[in-house]
């Protein structure tokens, strides 16, 4: 849920923005410990027809701003000339505007991590953390060449699930559509054919189905589009609810076929933002806080967040993560490992690296069974639709 705000910073400055929670008492909840005095909070209206169709700012374009900038801090450019020939190279009008804006607050005196948390709505909360972190430890440089890798990392991983998944996808929708169509505009011809010769009762069993399921079709289309669009805004409004989103997220992680893919992805997402937040020195409060948002499952956010409690109240985080349903034993053995020896940093890397491997592959695996099964099933549809309309015809022609 979007909501717009304006508050105060501590010095007095006003501030706008939009931030994305549960729902305002969240969104409250989160700009109160950003020490802002909020003066006004409400949900985003709709966007205008022109920004409800601007690109957003993914993961590619983040990817390819922090390697840009990183290399001009590298070359010793100033920060300020460094976003500026940025923001002259971005084709994304969101992300010029966002840098220009950044870069009027850094010549107004405010540091590098107040002027991007007043673009919250572009610069995701991870970016703006470790940024702060690399400002404070003279590091901004290499945390933005780190964060460089781990956009280019969700960006692929990201690519490989939406290649894999787009062929089943339009094989699925075309079988729909044609059956659709057939049923709607086909089969109906058939019928004034069958009633003129006289078929009657004497249509086998698999063409009585397919004639009721046309009928059915044809007196009802209208309901069932209303129907189906009903479905899905109902949805959408219930996947609102705190409480309902993490049971179904946890519930698609049991799904057959795809759930182990879903878990796994949420695994790798944890493992790549653990380590990069370990390797940029920010503390485990924040670090944990961060990667329950990024993990893009409220089931699991909801579990690292119990995690963190049990860590405040004396827990490791190993012992804390067994009760997790989402590590495997070989993570949590990684990880035991990574924390016994104090090289918790290198171990995270390690298992990211594993998981972001295993997500490819499976990727690939599950787009290899997907693909044939798909022409398999929309094969059956078409050849049952044949047999319904050809049965007929074959019994009628050995009457003659």
């Amino acid at each position: 849920m979007l909501f717009q705000y304006v508050a105060k910073n501590i010095t007095g400055e006003l501030i706008k923005g939009q931030l994305d929670a549960e729902d305002s008492k969240r969104a409250l909840h989160l700009l109160r410990e950003k020490n802002l005095f909020v003066l006004q909070l409400k949900r985003a209206q709709l966007q205008t027809t022109i920004k409800l169709f601007q690109r957003k700012v993914g993961v590619k374009d983040l990817a390819l701003f922090c390697s840009q900038t990183s290399t001009m801090l590298k070359a010793g450019v100033s920060i300020t000339r460094s976003l500026q020939t940025v923001a002259d190279q971005t084709e994304n009008k969101l992300l010029k505007d966002a840098v220009t804006d950044v870069i009027r607050e850094l010549e107004n005196g405010n540091t590098l991590t107040d002027s991007v948390k007043k673009r919250e709505d572009v610069f995701p909360q991870i970016f703006v953390s470790l940024v702060e972190a690399g400002e404070a430890g003279g590091v901004l440089d290499t945390v933005l060449e780190r964060l460089s890798l781990y956009f280019e990392s969700e960006r692929e991983i990201k690519e490989k699930v939406k290649s894999a998944m787009t062929y089943p996808m339009f094989i699925g929708g075309f079988a729909l559509v044609a059956l659709v169509f057939m049923l709607a505009f086909i089969v109906p011809n058939f019928v004034s054919m069958f009633d003129q010769m006289g078929a009657g009762d004497e249509l086998p069993l698999i063409t009585k189905i397919l004639i009721s399921s046309s009928e059915f079709l044809q007196r009802n289309i209208i309901s069932l589009i209303l129907l189906i669009c009903a479905t899905i805004f109902g949805m959408r409004l219930l996947l609102q609810k705190p409480n309902i989103r993490i049971w179904w997220d946890y519930r698609k992680t049991r799904m057959p076929v795809f759930g182990k893919l879903i878990k796994k992805i949420a695994v790798s997402r944890f493992c790549r933002t653990m380590s990069l937040m370990t390797a940029s020195s920010v503390g485990i409060v924040t670090s944990l806080q961060l990667v329950s948002k990024a993990v893009d499952n409220n089931s699991f956010g909801e579990e690292i967040l119990d995690v963190l409690v049990g860590i405040q109240e004396g827990g490791t985080l190993v012992q804390e993560f067994k009760k997790s349903r989402y590590l495997d034993n070989l993570t949590l053995q990684m990880l035991s490992v990574g924390e016994e020896t104090g090289n918790l940093e290198t171990m995270l890397e390690k298992i990211g690296v594993y998981h972001e491997q295993d997500v490819k592959y499976s990727t690939e695996r599950l787009a290899s069974l997907i693909e044939p099964l798909m022409i398999v099933v929309v094969a059956i549809f078409i050849g049952l639709i044949l047999a319904a309309v050809l049965l007929p015809m074959f019994d009628m022609m050995q009457h003659i």
